[in-house]
């Protein structure tokens, strides 16, 4: 014949000593909430406890990690991994504890720390950089070292014309800075230190013209040209090819120079652009040419002597400013979404989920606090927080001593987490491990204000006690104080 178990509905007696109403239960029985027969509760034998594996100390945490398969527990000062010790802790908090795929969270020595299969690691305030960097390319110019210059594509026009050229050098000595020959006819624009001015100087075989004085030295010259030369009463346009001299060269740096005329304007930057990925300096460019910045067509090519030289100018790296959130005196750790929500007496803060998109340096993100709005705060229990759950996935449950306030995820990346006010419970717990899911629920050891502790059900908007009288007369035996270490769990007998 089978054996049937039978529901006993708990009794009600009066302690001879104390005159007390209290509940009679057996020795080794529990009650479970459930309606039966119009009683709130009824009892079932308690099959007793089974010793798993040996440890050494109290138990602060345990859960199954159901992505990794492992069962992970908090015990004395060591976290064990199915009832292998793997890793040292400090000073392990009664706390909660919650998984991700890569990492098992926990609170040791007030702060948030992380197994990620190899070793334990605390959570970190984002770095200078470490969450995004954008590297500006880096600029080489090219150094006219006084016996080399540009040979350019020639440039040809039979009416006067515009050249503009911004320059870095100080003028110490005589040079060419254009240079152009047709036949027995040739074209430079001279430097000529002693007058401190640059002229146009048309040759034909021996025979020089100069022409007018073009200015002063500066770091940008601007200058109304003609290079041509008269024949049979018509201009004839001698081409210029060289830039930074043919015979008497220039020394220093050109930056940009222009031809401008009434049809076209044609600019040649002597500035090259290397792609940066990283702090180190990039190595110089190799080619030996300049290419339009129209098109991609070369338009000048270096003498061998010509070589590249940084830039005076370069943009520094925009590195992400480093975070400065206070990740101390964690309390209490959940996984809420695809994020860990921790809390410490004043914010509840939530790890990052993704990285800058200019960053390559591999981190875990789940070590990080979010980059731009970690931290929220509960408004209204002014004896600050105590713990921190999931409910549902829907809603994040904070709980403090007089209130429990739900928040909810808001898709915006200023604000990640937002009050629900309908969902606030004027309801708190004693202290942090006094919390745990319940029937879908949270059970609880706590009251609403001013009020005596009870085993209380909680959920948003509402809250009711469930405990009995002989339970509510054990806890108002503790003082507040002595309820700070008050643990409340929840298990299958099946």
């Amino acid at each position: 014949m089978p054996l049937i178990e039978l529901p006993l509905n708990k009794g009600t007696g009066v302690d001879g000593p104390t005159s007390r109403y209290i509940d009679l239960y057996n020795f080794n029985f529990v009650y479970i909430p459930k309606d039966t027969d119009g009683k709130s509760y009824y009892l079932r034998n308690f099959p007793g406890v089974t010793n798993l594996y040996p440890a050494s100390g109290r138990s602060f945490a345990a859960e199954y990690n159901r992505e990794l398969g492992h069962e992970y527990r908090i015990i004395g000062r060591a976290l064990y991994q199915d009832g292998k010790k793997i890793a040292d802790l400090t000073n392990p908090a009664l706390a909660n504890t919650a998984h991700t795929a890569k990492n098992q969270a926990f609170v040791d020595n007030g702060t948030l720390k992380f197994w990620d299969g190899k070793s334990v690691s605390p959570i970190e305030n984002w770095a200078e950089g470490e969450n995004f960097v954008v590297y500006p390319d880096y600029k080489y110019i090219v150094d006219f070292d006084g016996t080399g210059s540009l040979a350019i594509t020639p440039y040809s026009k039979d009416t006067p014309f515009i050249f503009n050229a911004t320059v870095d050098t100080a003028f110490d000595r005589d040079f060419d800075l254009l240079n152009g020959e047709i036949g027995t006819h040739k074209y430079k624009l001279s430097y000529i230190k002693d007058e401190d001015k640059f002229v146009e100087i048309v040759m034909n075989g021996s025979t020089e013209e100069r022409r007018e004085d073009k200015g002063a030295s500066s770091d940008f010259l601007s200058f109304f040209l003609n290079a041509t030369y008269r024949s049979n009463g018509q201009d004839i346009a001698i081409p210029i090819t060289r830039v930074g001299g043919a015979g008497s060269h220039f020394k220093g740096k050109i930056e940009e120079f222009v031809f401008s005329d009434t049809i076209r304007n044609v600019t040649f930057s002597t500035i090259a652009e290397v792609e940066r990925d990283s702090d180190s300096i990039p190595l110089p460019p190799t080619t030996r040419t300049i290419k339009s910045e129209q098109n991609d067509n070369i338009i000048a090519k270096l003498d061998s002597s010509l070589t590249w030289v940084a830039y005076k100018d370069q943009l520094e790296p925009d590195k992400s400013e480093p975070t400065n959130y206070d990740l101390s005196g964690v309390l209490d750790v959940d996984r809420h979404r695809s994020r860990f929500v921790f809390v410490n007496k004043r914010f509840f803060l939530c790890t990052a989920i993704s990285q800058g998109s200019e960053n390559d340096e591999l981190i875990d993100v789940e070590h990080r606090p979010d980059y731009l709005a970690a931290e929220s705060e509960a408004q209204t229990d002014p004896d600050g927080n105590l713990a921190v759950r999931s409910y549902n996935d829907d809603a994040l449950a904070i709980f403090g001593r007089n209130t429990t306030e739900f928040f909810e995820l808001t898709g915006s990346p200023q604000q990640i987490y937002a009050p629900i006010r309908a969902y606030k419970v004027a309801c708190g717990i004693v202290a942090t491990a006094a919390v745990c899911r319940f029937m879908g629920e949270f059970a609880a050891i706590g009251s609403s204000a001013g009020m005596s502790p009870q085993i209380m059900m909680i959920k948003p908007g509402q809250y009711k006690a469930f405990s009995t009288a002989t339970i509510d007369f054990i806890l108002n035996s503790y003082t507040e104080s002595g309820l700070k270490n008050a643990h409340l769990e929840a298990f299958n007998k099946e």
